[in-house]
């Protein structure tokens, strides 16, 4: 019996060695993947003075085929566009002076910025591109925003005062839409028959253009006089549009600026017979957006975040802001943060969230973010 019970006992360890054998090894093997699994890649953060740069993106952002409205979720930002990375704490206040097109996203940006530091003052202040680079010159304002670029008179104000130029940072894309009243049957324009609407030089060689029948417009709207709307000339887009549609010519004496941008579509909107132009941001119900042309005939393309990406648009334009920085020095600090959060990934968010156009990453990198070291 003693026997018996001995062989029993003796199996018995056997197998609970054999059983914990097995689960040690099964433990070992479970480190062992865990170890060799490779850990995920951080996303890269925006340069900053004194942070190590990122590489530039190495593929082209494809172009996407979709017809997006403002505000569309389908618009979206550059996935390779590099990630805000937040520091300990931040505090102090931004002044902005300029465009009116890009007080609105200036306002959402630093809406979000004082989420991630509440000890910054940012304060934005409209009036028109004009207004942006006296602020600049005379020390009203770190940041200078525009929709359009210096001209070379403004950089050489500039220069003569600093002894260099300002710096030029592009944070956003736009597309200077052309509008009619929804109850308009025209669908599209060229860039001379504009030139014949708003101008008295007409230097692109078109007849003037004064009823909508002169358009190809039948039945009742063919005696419609054209109800012209634009912007006041300290507005970016009046320079602007008189560049890409009236190739430098003069506007018509008629027009009467209006004092924001958001009048002129609302104005459109309201007369059966307007027209206007202003960012395709402040696109309405009440107005529609035309179809322009570079050339008589065509083609036509749609002011859409794609068409503006790819150039083919040909009112396109970048929206830009100009900061005093020293050459060879760094940017001031605040400053400096906040452009990089607007030109990050979560900045282009913000502005592809309420209806702007996100730049790609290839042009933020080179037009914003390499030039905050």
């Amino acid at each position: 019996m003693n026997l018996l019970k001995l062989l029993l006992l003796s199996l018995m360890c056997v197998v609970l060695g054999a059983r914990a054998a097995a689960e040690g090894q099964s433990a070992t093997q479970r480190s062992s993947d865990q170890i060799a699994a490779p850990a995920a890649e951080a996303a890269p953060a925006a340069p900053l003075p004194g942070v190590d740069m990122p590489a530039a993106p190495k593929q082209r952002t494809p172009l996407t085929t979709d017809r997006p409205v403002p505000g569309s979720a389908r618009i979206k930002a550059d996935p390779r566009t590099p990630e805000y990375r937040k520091i300990d704490r931040l505090a102090g206040k931004i002044r902005s002076v300029g465009s009116s097109t890009l007080s609105n996203l200036l306002n959402r940006w630093a809406t979000d910025f004082k989420l991630i530091y509440p000890e910054v003052e940012i304060e934005v202040s409209g009036g028109g591109s004009g207004t942006a680079l006296p602020a600049l010159i005379e020390g009203r304002a770190e940041l200078a925003p525009m929709s359009r670029a210096l001209k070379k008179d403004e950089i050489a104000k500039f220069q003569a005062k600093f002894g260099y130029e300002p710096t030029q940072f592009i944070v956003g894309l736009d597309a200077l839409a052309v509008y009619v009243n929804k109850n308009n049957p025209l669908k599209q324009m060229t860039l001379k028959q504009l030139d014949a609407i708003y101008s008295i030089t007409r230097k692109r060689g078109g007849q003037q253009i004064r009823y909508w029948g002169q358009l190809g417009l039948e039945g009742d709207w063919r005696e419609r006089e054209i109800v012209l709307k634009g912007p006041s000339p300290a507005m970016g887009m009046h320079s602007v549009f008189r560049e890409m549609a009236l190739e430098g010519g003069d506007f018509r004496y008629d027009l009467r600026g209006e004092p924001v941008a958001t009048s002129i579509v609302q104005g459109v909107g309201a007369t059966d017979a307007a027209i206007g132009f202003a960012s395709y941001f402040y696109g309405s119900k009440r107005a529609r957006a035309l179809a322009i042309a570079a050339n008589d005939s065509g083609p036509f393309y749609e002011p859409t975040h794609a068409n503006c990406v790819s150039g083919a648009y040909p009112m396109s334009r970048f929206l830009y802001v100009y900061a005093n920085k020293p050459p060879g020095k760094a940017l001031n600090a605040l400053a400096a943060h906040f452009l990089a959060f607007a030109c990050s990934k979560q900045g282009q968010e913000t502005a592809a969230r309420d209806g702007n156009y996100p730049l790609t990453a290839d042009i933020l990198y080179k037009e914003c973010l390499s030039k905050l070291k």
